[in-house]
């Protein structure tokens, strides 16, 4: 876990990142508002798979479910 620096619309922006095992969210009992968690495949991908907080969709993206399927690119 840590802070992950993400370029968007041509800024950097850093957020609290946390990795995690595809069984996070059904351990947490937890689902997703749009879009998915993770599955098994995700394990290991070269590009990996993001799951953002309510607050991180709101806030960032004013809670456009648009977000969904795309590419933020990681930094360093």
């Amino acid at each position: 876990h840590g802070g992950m620096t993400v370029r968007r619309n041509g800024a950097a922006d850093v957020f609290y990142s946390l990795a995690v095992t595809p069984e996070f969210f059904a351990v947490a009992g937890v689902n997703a508002a749009v879009g998915r968690t993770f599955v098994a495949d995700d394990a290991g991908r070269a590009n990996a798979v993001v799951v953002i907080s309510h607050g991180v969709w709101q806030r960032e993206f004013a809670g456009d479910p648009a977000v969904v399927g795309r590419t933020l690119a990681a930094l360093g």
